[in-house]
């Protein structure tokens, strides 16, 4: 079975936010170092997680950062991360 992949985008009260830092806080068995960096559109992905409860961080110049916490099934999710 392939890993579910985590899809996104971050985005602000003006607008999707380029280059925020999107990674892994904690997973529920040790992973390596999963992050990705948002591209222009501030959409992220994040491979190589399989199924359980995850909390992401995300960090954008300019915004406070971010957590987020979810559980991730077998499908792929999407996460819509609002900064401030």
């Amino acid at each position: 079975m392939t890993p579910a992949l985590i899809r996104g985008v971050v985005d602000s009260p003006v607008g999707p936010v380029a280059f925020a830092s999107v990674y892994l806080e904690s997973a529920p068995a040790p992973v390596p170092d999963v992050a990705a960096m948002t591209d222009e559109d501030g959409g992220f992905v994040l491979a190589g997680v399989g199924p359980g409860r995850y909390r992401i961080g995300v960090n954008a110049p300019g915004y406070d950062p971010r957590h987020v916490e979810f559980v991730l099934g077998v499908d792929d999710l999407f996460l819509r991360v609002r900064v401030q």
